[in-house]
């Protein structure tokens, strides 16, 4: 890194006891010009919480009670990737300037209207927030976190992303403990229920050696469930309920992006503005980041934006449409910058998406999991 800018890129996750889970929307085809699906070795999919009885004690984990006791920490960052047996994928594919072939999947085809929530600009102007954005939490070893996600269109309506980093061990090599996604989470509250994760698809380059440039992760949901009374009732399917966000890749380092998140952790000087009840948003023009060594992160993009921890894996939606709510998924919060070392993040980037990330997408795609 640059010896001025200091420029501290640690992931944005946020430390709590809670719960959440995000699943995500119907899928209703790719654009003509979408490529074939990458090497097999490019994904890895991994069981979370296979069966209804696993989802079931996640969920008795995370009731009300313990979402009102949250309190947020600092995550520590991940530490330098292993070098374990990782699939070889060619980094130059990743490149935003090789000019391949721009292609989309579409959001639901007739969503919903939905009542979204207000999120505070930090950076552009105000933008309503989706419903399909929310929060996610977890469990690794005895700490609990929180990140953030979305929920996206999916041909069983169960998908959501994420960063890598908030769904993924990348030290013990396995996918984080208790792990559930709450759409529209907001002051506690879980107006469209609880989704506990089924299934991680992950690029293989994080499987296998934590590599930035991959830290984006889709997780297949089971159906959803809302607390009443102390018991549980059936919310069902996350589409159902919030439809959900399109995903494009191979769209350049320059786009306009409105990226979403619910930060909460401090800056270097040790402020801490946010608290991650609400989500908050910024929105701006993306540029080529430098590159970060020990995130092995070579082709990041970024945006000006002063997420902190907890922003981490929420959604930049491009082609965004305030009134519908509805855009494209073109990238995740993955790590925070203070580029000009005075002590505050003033950027936030995300790993590029290219044709390895719908081919993770794609294979996620294909899981049932209700």
């Amino acid at each position: 890194m640059h010896p001025r800018a200091r420029r501290w890129t640690l992931p944005l996750a946020g430390a709590i006891v809670a719960v959440g889970v995000v699943a995500a929307p119907a899928a209703s085809g790719t654009t003509s010009n979408a490529p074939a699906v990458r090497r097999a070795e490019v994904v890895k999919s991994l069981p979370m919480a296979p069966t209804p009885a696993d989802a079931q004690k996640i969920i008795q984990r995370w009731n009300p009670t313990k979402l009102k006791r949250a309190t947020s920490y600092a995550a520590g960052a991940v530490p330098a990737a292993r070098t374990a047996s990782a699939p070889s994928a060619v980094k130059s594919s990743q490149n935003p300037a090789t000019g391949a072939a721009q292609s989309s999947v579409p959001p639901a085809s007739a969503p919903k209207p939905q009542r979204g929530m207000t999120a505070e600009p930090l950076t552009g102007k105000r933008v309503p927030a989706p419903a399909s954005a929310g929060k996610v939490f977890f469990e690794i070893g005895n700490r609990e976190f929180w990140c953030s996600a979305i929920a996206l269109q999916a041909k069983h309506r169960n998908m959501v992303a994420t960063a890598a980093h908030c769904a993924f061990d990348a030290v013990r090599r396995e996918p984080v403990k208790s792990w559930v996604f709450i759409p529209a989470y907001s002051e506690g509250k879980s107006p469209y229920g609880i989704y506990v994760g089924h299934t991680l698809s992950l690029h293989g380059e994080f499987w296998g050696g934590a590599d930035y440039d991959y830290d984006y992760a889709f997780v297949s949901v089971h159906d959803g469930v809302r607390w009443s009374g102390g018991k549980t009732r059936s919310a069902g399917r996350l589409g159902d309920n919030v439809d959900g966000q399109g995903i494009a890749w191979n769209r350049g380092s320059k786009v306009a992006v409105h990226a979403f998140g619910y930060p909460a952790g401090q800056h270097p000087n040790g402020s801490a503005p946010y608290d991650g009840k609400v989500i908050k948003s910024c929105s701006g023009a993306s540029g080529s980041m430098r590159p970060a060594p020990a995130y092995k992160l070579d082709l990041g993009l970024g945006i000006p934006c002063s997420f902190t921890k907890g922003a981490s894996g929420g959604p930049w939606l491009i082609s965004y449409n305030p009134a519908t709510k509805v855009g494209y998924l073109n990238g995740v919060n993955s790590l925070a910058w203070d580029g000009d070392a005075d002590g505050r993040y003033d950027r936030i980037s995300s790993p590029y998406f290219n044709a390895d990330t719908y081919a993770v997408y794609r294979a996620a795609n294909e899981i049932r999991s209700g």
